[in-house]
This record gives structure tokens, C-alpha cells and sequence, in this order.
């Protein structure tokens, strides 16, 4: 949505950098991982600070893409307040309407932002869908300047004035005033926001009253009040890749969204100091980089601080601020400002550290579990290389649950552009590039008929001598539990208890791989009887028997091939509510319940795992990305032939290659 090249625009407003970098040019000093400049996306936070008159802005760009899941949520959460970056031709996306509701949610004083304002539009629509999301009044704040379909500058609501920019996108600008033409429009728009702005205040509602309007010292005063109780929803616009807004805008930030002391200081009121590791980054050697967010400061010049659960003590040596990859020591030691250090702090991603232990700062949930993910382990990838690039990822996001085999990376978290994104920094760390495919489904067999007196013997002769000797009978069938059970109906001094325990031993290894080459659950064995030799008989041959006798009784009687299912809590929009319900039918789903209250939905299903390995994509395209679930694996279920005999095939390919 154009929030890097916003942000670089900023950069140059502010005197940080000479010229602008490019998003597309890889030039963008914000977007500082090779990836990102590479695939033209920002991945990871990027942080830089701005000064700006004698204040100094603490700057984040987090990545749009559903990429940083977890990371990035904390750096929002710790930021205090939110410039979300849409745009207003396309309108809103998935992602916009779902950030509209976290921040509404998390009551975080925020700003929105229209980029590529320079693009044709209505402004009047785009507020309005604006409106049906923000659970916040909106109001504009400016509006672009067109003359002769071309945009040449943004015309100030507030400040009752038009701001034109120069043609060289420099971002220089001359204030003028409002050209007649355009006089009727904003005297409406300052009428309503003045209106907007007047209700959200008793005092400010009694001078409206009788002035019929608010003094531009009330105005600035209250929208900014407004703004910090989340009252208000103000809109900006800017086009930053034609130079308009750079100044402009980094003033209205100042003037609107309250700082970050303003926000917490009610909040840690009996705090000195809280902070906490918000991100982890990884330098040009690899080493991991600590982000830290201070809550409320100064940073403490002495002593250590305390972990808030664990008490564990932390005092790194030296703070940086950074640039992109740029770093300087620590220079602004304030509320609000994020700095980083090589030195890592005990504990993980999201941990929160004070003066004393059991500070608490508002705490942001880790998603839940909604999408997998695997890619082949390559061959030459050693065990230690494989757990070093685990560790980065756990470090980078602990929202993701990883496990390494000998054949696998098996990846889970709540979506799926964040697993790809994971594999795609292994694959970067590690050199080997790794494809994503969709997880294998853990299929079982169960028995279908119950199969009495199958036999299982072991013999080895030599020269007409038995030298090793055990035989077994087995009743075999299927068992009302998933769990294995064994038993016994033979007297000790017929087959002696310890042979018995040998045959079980044995049948249970034969359940490892069934006839159709699937673990096989859900069975009741029963030793009926069997033979020994006093001499040459030991419990080992008598595993082999009851091995045999197993693997006869599951072919005899056959098996039939069950699949997972899992129980969903489905959280969604009530509007969504037909669409989510639909695509639950036509997955095989069984709906359980279904609860609504004012415009929230809570459906419970059951559905296959199968069906619900692409779920979190669906259920963000049906619900705007306002939907989630929580899930847990219950039971196996038949699985219907025609999907049984496709994952016979894909166990014979599997086998093969």
C-alpha cells in the first residue's frame, strides 16, 4: 500500500536522508534485508527515528504482507499509537478491515493514512467504507488538491488553507487559500469536523453552542484529545511517489496522535521503568539483534533490570538506535523509543522486564494455530545446521512451531504467508532452497472384522534340531478405543506369562505399518494359545511369532483407512456468518453449534484434517481476514473410499521414491 515509500518521504522530510529511497530500485533504507529488496516487500519491522522541530518521532514500518504474525503485532501493541497505510482507490483490503478492528480493539489512538492520493477516486466513498470498519467517527483531516485531473496539493481542513507543491517532487510547498470553487466543500467538511470534535468533549460542546464553531486552539486541543480516546478516526492523504505530504503530514502526526507518554503514564502510573523484547533481528553475521520497546523510561543507568515472571536479572552494556541497518548509540532515552541490542535478553519474544518483577504492560495474544506447512529436508542439511535455522526461527517468531525429521521441516502457525516466509529465510540462511507443500495427513487403519486363532509361529533348525522355537494363536479385531489393548487367556503353566508378554511385544510392532501401509489403531488382541520349547525357547522368538500372527490376522480380516479431524472454534464477522457456513458444508465439515451475539459469530465444527490444511485462506477471504479459530485434534473418522484409494496411491509413490 505504499507505507515504505511513505516512510522514506518521511526520511527525506525530516532531513535524515538526501534523497528518497526506492521500494523498487531496492534502495529503500527501511527495507534492509536482502529479501526484501529483492522481492520488493517489506518482511520485517524496520525502525528509524525522526526529528522533527524539538521532538523526535520513534518510526516503525511493519511489514503489510501477513508475514510477521506475532512480531509484529508486539511492535504495534508497544508503539502506542498506529498510521495504517491503505489505498484509497482499491479500497479496503482484507488486511485493512482486519487492522481497523485490532486497533479498535486494543483502543490504540490511531491515524489513517490514504497513499497514492494522486490516483482517481472518491473520497466521499472511500471514507464511508472507511467508516463501516473504523468502530471510530471519521474524519478528514485534509483532502487532495486536483486542477485539471492532476493532483498538485492536499487542501488543510483544519487549518482552513490549500498547501501546493512543487512539479519537481521535491515535496516543497506554498501555502495558498482556498480556491472559491473548492470554498463550499470545505467549509461543510470543517462544519463536521468541528461538530465531530465538539461531541467528544462537554466543555468543547458548550463553546460550539455558542460560538457555533471552535476557536483553532479548541479544535487542535480536542482532536488530539479525541484521537487518544479513540474517539476519532482521522484521515490523511498524501502521494508520496510524487513528493506530496512529506512536511505536511509529519505535522499533523504531532498535532493529532498523542505521545507516548500521554498513553502510559495512566497506565504504569506506579511503574519506573517497563520494557519489552518486541522483535529480533539478524545483523550481516548472523547474530541475533534484540529490539527493544521501552513502555515507559528513562532506561535505567544502574542496576539491572528484572525479568516480570521469572525475576531473572539483565543489564545489557550497550543500547543502540537504529536506521535500517544503520545504528547509533542510544541518544533519546525516553517513553516510547525502541533500541537494540546484541546483548539477548534471558526469556523470549514478547517477555516484559521492569524495575521489580510482575510488571505487567498490556500483553498481546500469540494467534492461534490456523495453517501448515511442510518442505523436504535436504539431504547434505546436517542435524546441527537444521537446529541452528530452527532456533533463528523460534527466535525471529515463536508463534511458529517447527519440527525437523530426517526426511521434513514441519512448520505451524497461524497462516500461511508467514510459514512461507519462514522456510524462505531458511532457505536464505541455509543456502538450500526449500519448496512448501502442503502437510501429509496422518491416516490409520483400524480393523474391519474380528479374525480368531491366526497363527504366528518362529522356528530355526539346524541339522534337524530346533535351535530357536516360539508359536502363538491371536484373536484379532477391532477395539471401541483408539488405544491398543492386549491380553491373555492361557494359564502360566501352559505358555509361560513371560513368552505371553513377548507376543504382545511383538503384535504391537506389527501395528507400526498396516496392510495398506498406514499405523494401524483401534485394536483388541487376545493370546488363545501357543507352544514352547523348554530348551530352546526365549521371549525374543516369541515376539517374531506374535508379529506374524498380527500381520496374517490384519490381512485376513482386512482394515479400513480412517483420516483426523479436528474440533474448530470459528470466530467471524456475524455478516459473514452464510459464507463461512457454506464453505463448511462443502468441506465435509459438521457443524456442532452456532452462537451469536450483537455482530460477532462463534461457530463450533468438526472438519478433516484434509480440508482443513487450506482453511485459514479460505476463512480469510470469506471474512475480510476478520475471521479466526481455534482448533484441537478429537478423533479419526472413516475415511470415504474414493479419498481412501487416492491415499493408497500417494503411500505406494511415497514409498517408491
Amino acid at each position: 500500500m505504499g507505507k515504505t515509500t511513505l516512510a522514506e518521504m518521511w526520511l527525506h522530510a525530516a532531513g535524515v536522508v538526501r534523497a528518497p529511497g526506492k521500494v523498487e530500485e531496492g534502495t529503500a533504507l527501511l527495507d534492509f534485508e536482502a529479501t526484501e529488496r529483492r522481492k520488493h516487500q517489506s518482511l520485517t519491522p524496520g525502525y528509524a527515528w525522526l526529528p522533527v522541530g524539538d521532538a523526535v518521532i520513534q518510526l516503525v514500518d511493519t511489514p503489510g504482507a501477513d508475514v510477521g504474525g506475532y512480531e509484529r503485532d508486539l511492535v504495534v501493541a508497544a508503539s502506542g499509537c498506529a498510521g495504517l497505510v491503505v489505498d484509497p482507490q482499491s479500497g479496503l483490503q482484507s488486511g485493512d478491515t482486519r487492522w481497523l478492528r485490532w486497533l479498535a480493539d486494543r483502543r490504540l489512538p490511531t491515524i489513517l493514512i490514504a497513499q497514492k492520493a494522486d490516483r482517481t477516486y472518491d473520497p466521499d466513498v472511500f471514507e464511508e467504507e472507511v467508516a463501516a470498519f473504523a468502530q471510530r467517527k471519521v474524519v478528514p483531516v485534509c483532502r487532495p488538491w486536483f486542477e485539471d485531473d492532476v493532483l498538485v496539493g492536499l487542501l488543510d481542513i483544519a487549518g482552513d488553507r490549500a498547501l501546493r507543491f512543487a512539479e519537481d517532487g521535491s515535496g516543497a510547498f506554498s501555502p495558498e487559500p482556498i480556491p472559491a470553487g473548492l470554498r463550499p466543500m470545505i467549509d461543510e467538511l470543517r462544519e463536521q469536523l468541528m461538530e465531530a470534535v465538539a461531541l467528544t468533549d462537554d466543555e468543547l460542546v458548550q463553546e460550539y453552542l455558542e460560538f457555533f464553531e471552535l476557536s483553532p486552539e479548541s479544535l487542535a486541543r480536542g482532536l488530539k484529545g479525541a484521537v487518544a480516546r479513540c474517539d476519532l478516526l482521522p484521515v490523511m492523504y498524501t502521494a508520496a511517489a510524487v513528493g506530496i505530504g512529506g512536511v505536511p503530514s509529519l505535522q499533523c502526526l504531532m498535532d493529532v496522535l498523542p505521545s507516548r507518554s500521554e498513553i502510559v503514564e495512566p497506565m504504569l502510573a506506579d511503574e519506573p521503568f517497563a520494557a519489552q523484547w518486541v522483535g529480533t533481528q539478524f545483523d550481516e553475521d548472523g547474530e541475533p539483534v534484540a529490539i527493544m520497546a521501552v513502555w515507559k523510561g528513562p532506561w535505567p543507568t544502574k542496576g539491572g533490570l528484572v525479568h516480570a515472571q521469572t525475576g531473572a536479572t539483565w543489564k545489557p552494556r550497550k543500547l543502540y538506535q537504529l536506521r535500517g541497518t544503520r545504528r547509533a548509540a542510544a541518544r533519546f532515552n525516553a517513553t516510547g523509543m525502541f533500541y537494540a541490542t546484541w546483548e539477548l535478553p534471558p526469556g523470549q519474544l514478547g517477555d516484559v522486564f521492569g524495575a521489580h518483577q510482575g510488571v505487567q504492560v498490556p500483553m498481546v495474544r500469540r494467534p492461534p494455530t490456523m495453517a501448515w506447512l511442510w518442505a523436504r529436508r535436504p539431504s547434505s542439511l546436517s542435524d546441527v545446521k537444521a537446529r541452528t535455522w530452527v532456533e533463528r526461527l523460534r527466535a525471529k517468531d515463536p508463534s511458529i512451531e517447527v519440527q525437523v525429521t530426517r526426511r521434513w521441516f514441519k512448520l505451524a502457525g497461524h497462516s500461511e504467508p508467514q510459514l512461507r516466509m519462514a522456510l524462505r529465510r531458511v532457505s536464505e540462511w541455509s543456502g538450500h532452497k526449500l519448496i512448501p507443500e502442503l502437510p501429509a495427513i496422518d491416516y490409520r487403519e483400524r480393523p474391519k472384522a474380528r479374525v480368531q486363532q491366526v497363527r504366528g509361529v518362529h522356528l530355526v533348525q539346524s541339522g534337524g534340531d530346533v535351535k530357536e522355537f516360539g508359536e502363538v494363536y491371536l484373536d484379532v479385531g477391532p477395539s471401541a478405543e483408539s488405544d491398543w489393548t492386549f491380553g491373555s487367556t492361557i494359564d502360566d503353566d501352559i505358555l509361560p506369562d513371560r513368552f505371553v508378554a513377548g507376543a504382545g511385544v511383538g503384535a504391537e510392532r506389527a501395528l507400526v505399518c498396516g496392510p495398506q501401509g498406514f499405523p494401524v489403531i483401534g485394536v483388541s488382541a487376545t493370546c488363545v494359545g501357543g507352544e514352547y520349547d523348554v530348551l530352546e525357547s526365549e521371549p525374543e522368538h516369541f515376539e517374531l511369532a506374535g508379529e506374524r500372527a498380527m500381520r496374517a490376522a490384519l490381512g485376513m480380516g482386512g482394515t479400513e483407512l480412517l483420516e483426523p479431524w479436528h474440533t474448530l472454534t470459528i470466530h467471524v464477522p456475524a455478516s459473514e456468518l452464510g459464507p463461512v457456513l457454506s464453505d463448511l458444508a462443502s468441506h465435509r465439515a459438521r457443524v456442532l453449534g452456532l452462537e451469536v451475539e450483537q455482530d460477532e459469530a462463534e461457530v463450533v465444527a468438526q472438519v478433516p484434517f484434509r480440508e482443513l490444511r487450506s482453511y485459514s485462506g479460505r476463512l480469510e477471504a470469506l471474512t475480510h481476514g476478520l475471521g479466526w479459530f481455534d482448533q484441537k485434534t478429537i478423533h479419526y473418522d472413516s475415511l470415504p473410499e474414493p479419498l481412501a484409494e487416492q491415499a493408497r496411491r500417494h503411500a505406494l509413490r511415497s514409498e517408491s521414491s
